[in-house]
């Protein structure tokens, strides 16, 4: 059976359609590695995202709304414990759907995961514990956390860009994890770009070396998988979780700019609660959602709306997959144009930071995938939209698994030597 490595870089590239592995001087871990590899240029992150959420979508093959918020308040979903609590609250339904790792554990496959990323985003890669995992704020089992720490030593600082751990968890993975555990499927999920790209501006010095330093993770971890000869049986799949766009004055104060035009009783006020994108109406408070879509469509810093009801000039939630009962009853994108930053990196959107990500822009929906292994018979560049929903289902036909429920992703299998039945593709275009 073949070994499985799933490799996750946060952001790996702020424009993605002109930073394919063929620009060698950009990223020569992947060119080395993948000059002759499949890859998609339509490959989209899902929307309203951050990074645990899009963890949620890689990890159980679906864009899922069950991203942890409560209407009272938002959850922090970067807080590993917080994560645990929630999912105790909820009787085990922090996710709802078979995650990759709890299919791999529960057919007695083995995993392991070593993640440089905060620790309730490393948490959702393997929140039932299945194998081992490694991340700066926790890992598990203790006897391998243990083993980790006699090993490599002191965890490195948090930094920007975040060198020092993401070369402490690539370590993990290429001698630990890959060295001595050989699991069946190994992922390893890295922080930078983003965690660089959120402070300081796309296109910056400090942004370019993120994402060289990256790319030299990827580098050591395929060099690695041949210097232990492996990677003559193992899938290699890269992956970025979403894009990026620069943020540009003034940032959106949505809950402010609602009490000053009446739509919500005060700043703390519960009948309209505003978390991030999305917000909550409290049902007989306040003035209902149609007062709320007509301020929003009003509003110079919001673009796109989305209601799991019929209100006039919005879309439908179940285009974005948000119906969920924890869903928001009304989800918007912010507005963006394709102007450029002062280092000539197109896209902004209103934000009060250097660089953000969430929206409905190419900059942002746009993602990388790159697969290889004997299970790819590359080099292929398919234009067949795709997105990291699909890597579960892909990974799971590879090794003859299978889900209930079925995930809404697709298998690859365009790229794929030997593809499952049925998984020829079909593409459809529709405009709402």
């Amino acid at each position: 059976d073949n070994n499985g490595l799933e490799d996750g870089t946060h952001d790996g590239f702020y424009d993605y359609s002109d930073h394919l592995p063929e620009r060698n001087w950009t990223t020569p871990g992947l060119y080395r590695g993948y000059a002759m590899s499949n890859n998609w240029d339509w490959i989209y992150a899902g929307y309203f995202l951050i990074e645990e959420a899009t963890t949620f979508d890689t990890m159980i093959g679906y864009f899922d709304p069950t991203n942890g918020f409560d209407p009272d308040a938002a959850v922090n979903t970067a807080d590993h414990m917080r994560l645990r609590e929630l999912d105790g609250f909820t009787g085990g339904r922090l996710l709802e759907r078979p995650s990759l790792s709890e299919v791999f554990g529960e057919a007695g496959r083995s995993v392991a995961v070593a993640s440089s990323c905060s620790t309730g985003a490393c948490f959702l890669q393997n929140h039932r514990s299945c194998g081992v995992t490694y991340n700066s704020g926790f890992a598990t089992p203790q006897e391998h956390a243990r083993a980790i720490a006699r090993r490599f030593g002191p965890i490195p600082p948090d930094a920007r860009p975040n060198t020092g751990r993401n070369d402490y968890a690539t370590a993990v993975l290429t001698d630990y994890l890959l060295g001595e555990l050989r699991p069946d499927l190994a992922i390893l999920w890295l922080s930078d770009p983003d965690h660089t790209q959120h402070d300081f501006p796309l296109g910056s010095a400090e942004s370019a070396e993120a994402i060289r330093q990256v790319d030299a993770c990827v580098g050591n971890a395929l060099r690695a998988l041949a210097d232990l000869r492996l990677e003559d049986d193992t899938d290699v799949l890269v992956a970025s979780d979403h894009g990026f766009i620069s943020d540009r004055p003034p940032g959106l104060q949505l809950a402010r700019d609602m009490v000053a035009a009446g739509v919500k009783e005060g700043p703390d006020s519960t009948d309209v609660r505003v978390v991030g994108c999305g917000v909550y109406l409290d049902p007989g408070r306040g003035r209902g959602l149609e007062h709320i879509v007509r301020f929003l469509q009003q509003h110079e810093s919001v673009g796109a709306i989305f209601t799991g009801r019929e209100a006039p000039g919005t879309l439908s939630t179940s285009l974005i997959g948000c119906e969920h009962d924890r869903s928001p009853d009304v989800l918007f994108a912010r507005t963006w144009t394709s102007a450029s930053n002062a280092f000539g990196v197109t896209g902004l959107s209103p934000g009060d930071g250097t660089a953000s990500h969430g929206g409905t822009s190419r900059q942002e929906m746009r993602a990388l995938l790159i697969a290889a292994g004997p299970s790819f018979r590359g080099p292929l560049q398919s234009a067949l939209p795709s997105g990291n929903i699909d890597i579960l289902p892909t990974v799971l036909a590879i090794h003859g698994l299978d889900v209930d429920p079925a995930p809404g992703g697709r298998v690859l299998g365009e790229a794929m030597t030997d593809p499952p039945e049925g998984s020829a593709p079909a593409a459809s275009k529709a405009i709402h």
